[in-house]
């Protein structure tokens, strides 16, 4: 695959350490801080997204 690719997302940040990440035609996910770094547990993070990603 040659080229540049770009992927528009937003993330607004809307109590505490919870946000929601969005992206045009794509479901709102729901995102926090993790435990590790004083988040909220349970509720998935911008590193387990990446990871995820990395993992594909």
């Amino acid at each position: 695959m040659d080229g540049i690719f770009y992927y528009d997302t937003k993330v607004e940040w809307q109590e505490g350490r919870i946000g929601n990440l969005s992206s045009n035609g794509f479901p709102d996910i729901t995102v926090a801080t993790p435990p590790e770094f004083k988040g909220v547990p349970n509720i998935w993070s911008p590193e387990h997204l990446f990871v995820s990603a990395v993992n594909i």
